[in-house]
This record gives structure tokens, C-alpha cells and sequence, in this order.
């Protein structure tokens, strides 16, 4: 808990917790998380049968929930979720919040030895392989907004096995899901913000 000896966050940086508020709210009301919410989301392999199971998704109500979760995760934003994470750090010094911080930081920057990875152009010498964080960054700024014409070019490679790829990353914008609802509850413990009805605070 915040040191009530320490000042706490500026109006300006409530107000960009107030904006992650929302947009919280928005996930949580979106179709594809209320359809979502609970199901596995898994991808199999069955060697006997040569085949992948992979959860059919709604392209479309993916694509709404993918792009309520890009203003989470573009630097420039107000609600920017790693920036966001770095203010409650500075006024939330206590043991726990700074561990979990940076437990939850981590699943949305760094690919760990051993993380599920797509392969593309395999075995030649243009061989890519993608993370998570990789896969969300290139669906989301060439698949949805096609604002990147960098990224096209792996996203036309990708764009024909969408239904395999896809819940890598559901699990990264997830992990950014994650990391938002942390900051509000960091928010609501500190009273930085006052939580709308119904809502627990957890520690």
C-alpha cells in the first residue's frame, strides 16, 4: 500500500487512470468477451491424426476487442498500460505491488526460452519466429488498422492460418487485460480512485 507520508499521483495521472477505467469497462462489455469468458482457448495437435484443433473465433467481434485493446498498449496514449504500471510504481512501493508489476510487465514484453512461437518462411534463410507479442503487434496494426505497411507483408503470410495463431494472441491482449485491471485495483486499495459499485478490492 502507498506510504500515506508520500503524495500520491497528480490530477493528470488520475485522469489517465480514470481513462484505463473505462476502457476497462469496454472489454468487459465487448461481444467477444462476453462469449469467450471461461472457454478454453487452447490449440491441440494430434500426431495420430495429423490434425489441429484450434477455438473458432468471430473475426469480427475479435477485431472490436482487439482494437478497445490497442489503446491499452500504443505508447502514446493516455492509457497506456506499461507507462500507467511505471506511475503506480512510483507512488506503490510496497513489496507486493512492485512483485506482481513486474510479473505482469513481463508476460506482455518478453518472449521466455521455451514460449509457444508461430513459424514462418521455415527452414530458409528468411525463417521468422513469432511470439505472442509479435503475432499482436502485426494483427494489430496490419490485420485491423493496416497502419503499418511494414508489417503487410507478414500479415498476408499469416492471414490464411488465422485459425491457429488466433489465440496466441487473445492470450497477449489477456496479459494486457491483466496488467490494466491490476493497475485500477492498485487504484482502488490506495484511493487514488473511488471503484464503481459492486466492485472488490483485491490485494
Amino acid at each position: 500500500m502507498a506510504d500515506a507520508t508520500r503524495p500520491g499521483p497528480t490530477e493528470d495521472e488520475r485522469s489517465r487512470f480514470r481513462i484505463l477505467e473505462r476502457i476497462r469497462q469496454e472489454v468487459r462489455d465487448c461481444q467477444f468477451v462476453k462469449t469467450w469468458n471461461g472457454k478454453t482457448q487452447t490449440i491441440s495437435w494430434s500426431a495420430a491424426a495429423n490434425e489441429i484443433t484450434a477455438p473458432e473465433y468471430d473475426w469480427d467481434h475479435f477485431r472490436s476487442f482487439l482494437t478497445i485493446v490497442r489503446k491499452m498498449t500504443m505508447d502514446k496514449e493516455p492509457s497506456h498500460v506499461l507507462s500507467l504500471a511505471a506511475i503506480v510504481g512510483r507512488y506503490d512501493s510496497a513489496d507486493d505491488t512492485i512483485e506482481l508489476l513486474k510479473i505482469l510487465k513481463k508476460r506482455i514484453t518478453t518472449n521466455p526460452a521455451g514460449a509457444l512461437a508461430w513459424v514462418i518462411h521455415a527452414e530458409t534463410p528468411r525463417e521468422k519466429h513469432l511470439h505472442a507479442n509479435d503475432l499482436f503487434d502485426i494483427v494489430v496494426n496490419a490485420g485491423v488498422f493496416h497502419s503499418d505497411p511494414q508489417r503487410e507483408e507478414l500479415w498476408r503470410e499469416l492471414e490464411p492460418d488465422r485459425e491457429f495463431w488466433v489465440s496466441m494472441v487473445h492470450g497477449h491482449a489477456i496479459a494486457v487485460v491483466n496488467l490494466a485491471s491490476f493497475i485500477l485495483s492498485r487504484c482502488y486499495r490506495n484511493h487514488w480512485l473511488t471503484p464503481a459499485p459492486g466492485w472488490t478490492v483485491k490485494s
